[in-house]
């Protein structure tokens, strides 16, 4: 939802600083970054594009076609300089222009020479030699980090990058304040430099601000396995804390640590990055709860302190420190007076930029509170989490009450269709009330109105696929009541396809006159080709599917229809294996799109995996239902394939193979294009039948990281969560940060299985994939990480707990359970848990953990049990409380 302080207050600061200041274009400047990472928070929470166009075109004027950058000259070594990189990285990874990918490598360049004090620190600027700043941390770590995590892929650069902001605490710090100095100057040159300890004379605020955003920013990235992570997360902790303990009125002053001097006064571009940074922090868990609260407290203070409206209804910021530094001409000694000096003014970019941060952040918060969350909206509908606590079901049925009429439902997850666009809309629950508001849209266009007959016999391809054409930016596609009997169709960007209820696309019988999308063609970019169908992680010419996407920005596919594969019917499941010939279409194939919502549509009976999105970005899948015979082959439920930022929210599925099935490319197309899958979140949806409710792999040679599955239930799965790889899926086939919280499983035979020797493709049975004994570690070689089951509850299991076989060359990192309970059916018939060579049918096993580094356990209980509950072979070591 989008709340009336974000309409009132937030969103129309934004557009009052677009107004008054226009594109940010004059200089290579940070705080120009300041205010764009505000509007991509934004954009983030609103959907609003024209946040991110401002983003996007104020930068294109400073980078030219061959990457150079403006303004920007790297023989200054000036750290400010390289603040803006985080918007070129956010820009690349959306775009793909490759000018921007050159100009973030150039500003990275910088700290391979950057010259460092003896201690290892960056230089604030080459004119201050010797010199570390707090604001320097803010300005380049963040961007070092999503540089090596994106890019460079360097431990030891990530690790350079986290102990810049630990010597920047441990050098600036005061033990006397428990705060920290402005600088600290190695050789004591410095005429502001103590000398005993180099600290410049005072803590100021909003370098301190810096500060804490730097932290905040580089903890969301640094990955919680790094060794120095523990050491940020404290310094951010004691920070925070300190911060909070000095606060004035909820605000901050100019200079920190004189709190009581005449003429010091509350600034408002530290409290905002600091109540930013606080906020932050408690959303992302790495502060106390509490600490959330109180910064809240300090938003709600920054907008009564600084927050002001003209006479023409405009936005400004006040009371901020137009500047403020050390050295230099004329020569800035760090005193009290000296900040005190300084220019005051109105909407400075650094306050600016800063409290639209905070205000994102506010809202965040302020969404956490409601148990009713929007999800999704569009012009004609919407989906709802109703009940947070609750699984694929709520604890309760409820009804809802929308503009007044009533709404019955029992799932977490509702969807609502039959809205009016650009039309407010009230949603009571109970005593809670949520608001918002339908998108506009530009016009709605009825598929009979082109010729389509909807009578099931009919072929109604030409006029869908008119319709389709016909449609602008901004419109829909409606497919009324009806049964259309449809080959393969082709969608495009910037518009809404909606299948009504009663609705049904019949995927025609005649598989011969399907299209075929061959697997790849010649291209001019650094592949060399151009990447169209696939079959099971290759490149591979394949039938099309229902429904087809390439290049897709900003499309949804809503309503209460069905799309029916027919593959029974029409013989796609007969001739199961695809050889050399053109392989089984799937029901929705995705291919390098990007902003596309799936909502509502039923998908049944497919020809092979139903929902295919592949090297695609934020989906969002919701409230969709998937279904297939349990006997259907291959027809996997949900294919994220190198994707990034994917949600599956609400979606019920009972299919023939794995629910769902995470891939990132086979071999050769993990090797070559190195692209994971990566943030996915699988959220109150149910799994029924298959192989497995959650499986990575096997197809997963680019990696596969950064996986939540929480508040869903499974249902007579084979197993829960089922990782499959083998040696030969390449040294990018990483699995890593795999987590499962509040998952409940009813019937699922073995509830986690993690095998590293999984027997699939031609030589899956081979030595060299099956084999016991250590091989050499070489490109070949997978990597099985960190995978946490929380608050599982499993009952009715039959082969085991857990089973986990990682490689002796390479042990599986870590398993790690906390929580959980599982419950073996006492009728339990012995079944293989994994699929490798010499694995034997087990029944009412515990946990077999072999060639893993650390089993954890945490309150696990484990009943119906027989034999040892822990069985542990090849393991660094097992630790039980």
């Amino acid at each position: 939802m989008v709340t009336q302080f974000i309409e009132d207050s937030a969103r129309k600061f934004a557009d009052s600083l677009i107004k008054r200041r226009g594109l940010l274009t004059a200089s290579w400047s940070y705080d120009y970054s300041v205010v764009w990472r505000g509007m991509e928070a934004l954009y983030a929470l609103t959907g609003d594009k024209k946040y991110y166009d401002y983003i996007y075109d104020a930068l294109d004027t400073f980078i030219s076609p061959e990457g150079e950058i403006r303004d920007y000259s790297p023989e200054s070594y000036n750290l400010d300089l390289l603040c803006i990189g985080k918007e070129l990285i956010y820009l690349y990874k959306r775009t793909g222009e490759e000018r921007f990918l050159k100009a973030i490598k150039l500003l990275r360049s910088q700290l391979d020479s950057q010259p460092r004090t003896q201690a290892g620190g960056f230089w604030h600027k080459k004119i201050y030699p010797n010199q570390m700043w707090l604001d320097g941390q803010h300005m380049c770590v963040p961007f070092y980090l999503m540089y090596e995590l994106e890019f460079g892929h360097n431990e030891d650069a990530i690790d350079d990058a986290a102990m810049q902001l630990i010597l920047a605490y441990e050098k600036t710090y005061d033990p006397k304040t428990g705060l920290n100095r402005h600088a600290w100057n190695e050789d004591r040159q410095q005429a502001w430099a103590e000398s005993g300890t180099g600290l410049a004379p005072h803590a100021w605020g909003r370098a301190m601000g810096w500060y804490a955003v730097a932290l905040a920013d580089s903890l969301e990235l640094l990955p919680r396995e790094n060794r120095y992570y523990p050491r940020v997360l404290e310094i951010f902790n004691k920070v925070s804390k300190k911060l909070l303990s000095i606060r004035h009125d909820g605000v901050w002053y100019q200079v920190l640590d004189c709190p009581d001097r005449r003429g010091n006064y509350l600034e408002s571009s530290a409290s905002c990055l600091m109540t930013y940074a606080i906020l932050k922090g408690a959303r992302l868990g790495l502060l106390p709860e509490g600490y959330g609260k109180e910064a809240q407290f300090s938003f709600r203070q920054v907008q009564l302190n600084f927050l002001g409206q003209m006479q023409d209804g405009e936005f400004f910021i006040a009371k901020c420190c137009k500047v403020a530094g050390l050295g230099n001409t004329p020569y800035r000694d760090g005193s009290f007076d000296y900040y005190l000096s300084e220019d005051t003014i109105r909407n400075d970019l650094k306050a600016a930029g800063g409290f639209l941060q905070a205000a994102v952040e506010y809202e965040l918060a302020q969404k956490r509170k409601a148990k009713m969350k929007l999800l999704y909206v569009s012009a004609v509908s919407a989906a709802l989490l109703v009940d947070e606590k609750g699984d694929y079901f709520a604890g309760e049925a409820y009804t809802l009450y929308v503009n007044g009429a009533a709404v019955e439902g029992n799932t977490s997850v509702i969807s609502l269709y039959g809205l009016v666009p650009d039309a407010e809309y009230e949603v009571r629950k109970g005593a809670e009330t949520l608001i918002f508001r339908t998108k506009s849209e530009y016009c709605c266009l009825n598929v009979r109105d082109f010729g389509a007959k909807g009578d099931g016999e009919s072929d109604d391809t030409p006029a869908i696929q008119a319709a389709i054409g016909a449609c602008p930016e901004g419109g829909r596609v409606l497919i009324p009541e009806g049964k259309y009997n449809v080959l393969p169709l082709f969608l495009k960007s910037e518009m809404t396809l909606e299948i009504a209820n009663g609705a049904q696309l019949l995927l025609s019988t005649d598989t011969g006159a399907f299209p075929i999308l061959p697997g790849r063609a010649d291209a001019a970019n650094p592949h060399g080709e151009y990447i169209i169908g696939g079959w099971e992680g290759d490149a591979h010419a394949c039938h099309a599917s229902a429904i087809n996407g390439f290049g897709l920005k900003n499309v949804n596919i809503i309503g209460e229809g069905t799309v029916n594969g027919r593959g029974g019917e029409a013989g796609w499941w007969q001739n199961p294996k695809t050889g050399e010939k053109p392989a089984r279409p799937r029901m929705l194939y995705l291919r390098d799109c990007e902003n596309v919502t799936v909502q509502g549509v039923r998908f049944i009976d497919s020809p092979s995996w139903n929902l295919h999105p592949c090297f695609s970005r934020n989906l969002l899948f919701v409230s969709v239902s998937v279904s297939a015979p349990w006997d259907s082959p291959n027809t996997d439920g949900f294919d994220p394939e190198s994707c990034k930022n994917v949600k599956a929210l609400g979606v019920s599925f009972s299919t023939g193979d794995d629910c769902i099935a995470i891939k990132s490319g086979k071999m050769y197309m993990g090797r070559e294009y190195k692209t994971p899958c990566e943030d996915i979140e699988i959220a109150y949806c149910r799994m029924m039948d298959g192989h497995g409710g959650v499986t990575v792999g096997s197809e997963m040679s680019g990696g596969v990281r950064r996986v939540r599955v929480h508040n869903c239930l499974m249902e007579g799965n084979d197993r829960g969560l089922r990782i499959k790889t083998r040696r030969g899926r390449g040294r990018w086939g990483v699995i890593d940060d795999i987590v499962f919280t509040d998952v409940k499983m009813r019937r699922v035979k073995a509830p986690m299985t993690v095998n590293a020797m999984y027997f699939c493709d031609a030589d899956g049975k081979t030595p060299y994939v099956q084999t016991r004994e250590k091989q050499p570690v070489d490109d070949g070689t997978p990597t099985i990480g960190s995978i946490v089951f929380e608050r599982v509850e499993a009952t009715d299991c039959q082969a085991c707990c857990a089973y986990m076989l990682g490689l002796p060359e390479n042990p599986a990192h870590e398993l790690k359970l906390r929580d959980c309970v599982f419950t073996m059916d006492e009728n339990a018939v012995p079944m293989s848990p994994i699929m490798s060579c010499d694995v034997e049918p087990c029944a009412k096993k515990g946990i077999y953990a072999r060639f893993v580094d650390k089993v954890t356990l945490e309150n696990v209980r484990m009943e119906g049990v027989e034999g040892e509950e822990i069985t542990a072979q090849d393991v660094g070591e097992v630790a039980s409380c």
